[in-house]
């Protein structure tokens, strides 16, 4: 079977499936090494496997190597003995710790201890530790995680298919040209490194950094399955999306209520309810690179709650949390820059919401007598009150330095703010920024997280929505340009793009509304009949729990099914009208894939064809492997070629076009019209007349020409 052309899903599950292997079993075992357990190995898994694909798609060119799976094998095998390595400064960190410290002193009081457990963030994930309770609490966190899980998957995957029925379908947008023929650029050539991907523009600046993640990965699902480049970036979309994002926010939310069917359930099905993500994403660009690297970032809080909880825990899970957050930044970086700098303004509202009251409370107790041993489990009480300080300090230091460094020129982020207050606070309170459908029910389930948080005192929650409210508002309708630019130039000043972080403000207040409503519910149901539990027979019983099950299930359909067929149903259909291949579509048509489809028989191996990549020409070389002129709408010619492109119809022109063909070794051009996505039309390149070329090959308005009148 040719799967290159395939075209429907079923052909692609053994696709599917590498890619999932891909982005979750070389982090799996990489945190499972460091000593992390439970949901924790599949939670990180994903940001840490990117890391490994990327570096060695930057290292092992460098060896002479072409991208492939032994480049990745190579990479991971390099990461594994730096775990290795991690894992022996860990257990020399704590083997060393001086005995009043892991007994607890350090001028934390009994009274410290008990005041941090009872305000705790959260109920913790579990640690590493020999109890039985915590080996039950790692099993029970991967069972309601992997049902869950089952349940996004499910969810997601079938809005998925609704958008893209045909595996072959592209975004008809401006970015999906580059992406599409960056991934074959890197099979073309063996070189995946986002060092030198940006070079296939042949920009003035074609040494550039561009994050290629993203690419890789798509690359190597291409290589190892078989299929297509368009097949293999909307399996990578589907996974990204239906897999690692409700992943990462499953663990999120077992770190934020516990490791229980509740947490685990609210995190899976509040990762399908968000119409700004990860729909939006596919639906604008394409933003392929941002949604690898935005669907990495729930992992990324998970494991900086397990850093920096209140609650005691093991110091040995706290620094194998850090080193597992580590190893997921270079991740995070390579899929997107400025998924890394969201991800660090979020973890840095967390640090400061949570070590800054814990270091108010050591200070104000410093002076008793006394430490419970416990305390010196939590974060602030090993590090002490100086090593607190210095934690925060950095933190914030990292924060401002990569606020100011990951920044965009005004030449690639035009947007405005073009939206008044008023309409912007109606898209946040609805949950439904940049004019996506409203999402109330999660609009409702995160008011009831944040008075659940006002009361409680639980800080880092509000302060992170805070941050993503100030962050939207600023970019769609602040009139100061210089605030614009402070703080969202390094997501290019685009409200869509901020627009999908504002799922990391109402995730973590919606879970904990969720697990309120449930335990509500729970008890409620649990009061009726008999108050003694043991007078009732154990039938009665089974039909209690039963009553239970069915009242919290439809609770969550409740949550999930207004929100499906309502927001995310109309997202799917405006997003439906640019996913398709169809006779009217504007980047590529059905005739124009026609005659793409027919070049082999035409144009000799290696033959490099003249192309407009506004009109779907550049694609040749996603598609059908055909070297083109442009492989991207950005992308710079020599002057000559621009003459091409203004004159080369103009049979007048011939004498001076002519040499210009000859001096290039062009003997074919695309003719595909003028419908273009850039609005930069190139007249040169459409209706060739007889005198300048010989249509060799059409389909409807779509020709493939060849230069005869240039060659004859």
């Amino acid at each position: 079977m040719d799967l290159t052309q395939a075209q429907t899903w079923v052909e692609l599950v053994p696709a599917m499936l590498i890619a999932v292997a891909l982005l979750l079993v070389p982090g799996a075992v990489l945190v499972r090494g460091l000593g992390l357990r439970g949901m924790a190995v599949w939670g990180a898994a994903a940001p840490v496997s990117v890391s490994v694909i990327a570096i060695s798609a930057i290292v092992t060119p460098r060896l002479g190597l072409r991208w492939s799976l032994w480049c990745l094998l190579i990479g991971w095998a390099v990461a594994l003995a730096l775990v290795v390595g991690l894992r022996r400064v860990i257990r020399r960190m704590l083997t060393r710790r001086p005995a009043p410290v892991a007994s607890g002193a350090r001028g934390v009081s009994t009274a410290e201890n008990h005041a941090l457990a009872a305000s705790s963030v959260s109920t913790p994930l579990p640690g590493h530790g020999g109890s039985r309770l915590t080996r039950s609490a790692w099993r029970r966190g991967v069972t309601p995680g992997l049902l869950a899980l089952i349940a996004a998957v499910a969810l997601i995957s079938s809005t998925f298919f609704t958008l893209v029925p045909d595996a072959e379908y592209i975004m008809q947008l401006f970015d999906t040209t580059f992406h599409l023929n960056a991934v074959r650029a890197i099979l073309d050539s063996g070189d995946g490194s986002s060092l030198t991907l940006w070079s296939i523009t042949n920009k003035a600046n074609n040494s550039a950094f561009y994050p290629a993640a993203w690419h890789d990965v798509v690359a190597l699902v291409a290589q190892l399955s078989g299929i297509g480049v368009p097949q293999a970036t909307n399996v990578v979309a589907l996974v990204v999306s239906a897999v690692v994002w409700p992943l990462g926010a499953i663990w999120l939310a077992q770190a934020i209520g516990g490791p229980n069917l509740a947490s685990s359930l609210a995190g899976g099905l509040l990762s399908t309810c968000f119409p700004a993500f990860p729909w939006l994403f596919l639906h604008w660009g394409p933003l392929y690179p941002n949604l690898l690297g935005n669907s990495l970032i729930a992992a990324a809080l998970a494991l900086t709650l397990s850093i920096c909880r209140r609650r005691p825990d093991s110091v040995r899970h706290r620094l194998n949390a850090t080193a597992a957050l580590l190893l997921a930044v270079p991740g995070l970086a390579l899929a997107h820059p400025n998924s890394l700098l969201a991800a660090v303004g979020f973890a840095a509202m967390i640090v400061f919401a949570t070590l800054g009251p814990q270091l108010r409370r050591m200070r104000a107790d410093s002076g008793q007598a006394g430490a419970g041993g416990a305390s010196a489990e939590t974060l602030v009480g090993w590090l002490g009150v100086r090593g607190t300080r210095i934690a925060i300090w950095s933190v914030a230091g990292v924060f401002v330095l990569l606020w100011g460094v990951l920044r965009t020129g005004l030449d690639v982020a035009p947007w405005n703010a073009d939206e008044n207050l008023l309409d912007a606070l109606t898209d946040i309170v609805t949950n439904g920024p940049v004019d996506r459908p409203a999402a109330i029910a999660v609009s409702v389930l995160a008011l009831i997280g944040l008075v659940r948080c006002l009361r409680s005192r639980r800080w880092w929650p509000l302060i992170v929505f805070g941050f993503t409210v100030v962050l939207y508002l600023v970019v769609v309708a602040s009139p100061i340009p210089l605030l614009r630019d402070v703080l969202t130039a390094g997501f290019y000043r685009d409200p869509k793009r901020i627009a999908g972080l504002t799922v990391f403000g109402f995730l973590p207040l919606a879970v904990i509304g969720f697990t309120t409503v449930w335990a509500l519910v729970t008890i409620a149901v649990m009061r009726i009949g008999p108050k003694h539990t043991h007078r009732l027979s154990r039938s009665a019983q089974a039909m209690r729990r039963a009553v239970v099950g069915v009242v919290l299930l439809m609770l969550a359909a409740v949550l999930v099914l207004p929100i499906r067929n309502g927001a995310i149903a109309q997202v799917v259909s405006w997003a439906q009208r640019d996913y398709v291949i169809a006779p009217t579509s504007k980047l590529l048509n059905t005739d124009e894939r026609d005659v793409l489809a027919h070049l082999r028989d035409y144009v000799p191996a290696g033959q490099t064809v003249l192309v407009d990549p506004g009109n779907g020409g550049a694609l040749a070389y996603a598609f059908e492997n055909v070297p083109v002129t442009r492989v991207h709408i950005l992308s710079d010619v020599p002057d000559d070629l621009q003459t091409l492109d203004w004159h080369l119809s103009d049979a007048s022109w011939k004498d001076r076009t002519c040499p210009i063909v000859r001096a290039n070794d062009l003997h074919f051009v695309l003719d595909f019209g003028d419908a273009i996505v850039d609005n930069v039309k190139k007249p040169g390149l459409s209706d060739i007349p007889a005198e300048v070329g010989t249509v060799v090959y059409s389909q409807g308005r779509a020709r493939l020409v060849e230069l005869t009148g240039c060659w004859g």
